[in-house]
């Protein structure tokens, strides 16, 4: 089964053979000859596999019978650990070297899609929030080395009977299968978004006052930051704030709060929220706070002029969600042919 240490070890292994490249065949050799603890799967079937997994991440690539590393491969290799003789330490594991592999699964479309199509994956409700989940008896059909990776870097962890699937990939899946959804768990769903947008706002709020405060804003200024969500939901964002620079009567700052109980930054920004971000361009901020209700949450990230980092940049990392809207003029045919 692949894990780290194999990709540390063949990266390593092309490399210390000069120039980034080593002849297939003598790679094979070397890279059986020796094993290293921690390392799974070690024979020659294992490494040609591994090297697969290592070629779909654009790691190393295959070039006139030799294997070569790639500029990602390099920038790998780079971020192994040495000890104090300069020699690389392939079993020390970094997160690191850990976030690098998640960011490239991540970058890669095609490499979890045509994986996750050969499971069975259910989307139902977890603490409030969509979770997405695959039938233990279905991994079976998967590539098991991938499977085993992805466990490593905690995209998968196994709870009970069922896989839980990392929010950093779950857009990966195409097709999910939806649990049945109650009236009830459907109202504590709502309940709980808005308690996590509630508790994101008021967050929001204190790190603004805090901001504003360390830049020697007055206190009767601070306690104009407040939440606009409150007075008008159609506004199309959450919070009115000053930038600092220089305050004067009006607000300046303008702030969509998002808000998730995952560690991973997603979140839905809708067309309202759009259409204003685009008219007030600087001054309109979103704000994401993660692991809300827990004792790690934190502002993640700051967006500034999203409608220009997001729609006009054309940032890569979005899925559409469409809804209808239809008018609908029926007429007395239909009802008195379906109203009997």
């Amino acid at each position: 089964m692949t894990n780290l240490i194999n990709f540390g070890k063949i990266i390593c292994s092309v490399r210390k053979y000069g120039e980034n490249k080593i002849p297939q065949s003598i790679f094979y050799e070397v890279i059986v000859e020796y094993q290293i603890y921690g390392e799974n799967s070690a024979g020659l079937y294992d490494y040609k596999k591994h090297v697969e997994i290592c070629e779909s991440l654009d790691l190393i690539k295959q070039n006139s019978g030799n294997l070569a590393l790639t500029d990602e491969g390099i920038e790998y290799y780079n971020s192994i650990s040495t000890n104090a003789k300069g020699e690389k330490i392939i079993d020390i594991i970094t997160e690191d070297l850990k976030n690098k592999i998640i960011r490239k699964i991540i970058q890669k479309k095609e490499f979890l899609e045509k994986e996750f199509d050969k499971s069975t994956v259910i989307i139902e409700p977890i603490d409030g929030e969509p979770c997405f989940t695959m039938v233990a008896d279905t991994k079976k059909k998967m590539n098991q080395n991938i499977i085993e990776l992805l466990k490593e870097l905690d995209l998968i962890s196994f709870q009970k009977t069922k896989y839980e699937i990392s929010s950093k990939i779950s857009d990966k899946v195409k097709k999910p299968n939806a649990k049945p959804l109650s009236e009830k768990q459907l109202y504590d769903i709502l309940k709980k978004q808005q308690e996590v947008g509630a508790r994101a706002e008021q967050l929001t709020i204190e790190s603004e006052t805090k901001r504003l405060k360390n830049m020697g804003v007055e206190e009767i200024i601070l306690k104009r930051i407040s939440r606009k969500s409150k007075s008008d939901v159609s506004a199309g964002y959450d919070i009115d704030s000053f930038e600092g620079s220089k305050i004067g009567i009006k607000h300046d700052r303008f702030i969509e709060v998002k808000g998730t109980t995952s560690g991973h930054p997603v979140f839905y920004w809708s067309e309202n929220e759009r259409d204003a971000a685009q008219k007030l361009g600087e001054r309109y901020f979103i704000y994401v706070w993660t692991n809300i209700g827990k004792a790690n949450e934190k502002l993640s990230s700051i967006i500034k002029n999203p409608h220009h980092e997001i729609v006009e940049k054309k940032y890569e990392k979005i899925q559409t969600i469409t809804t209808w809207q239809i008018d609908w003029y029926g007429d007395e045919d239909s009802l008195k042919k379906y109203n009997h």
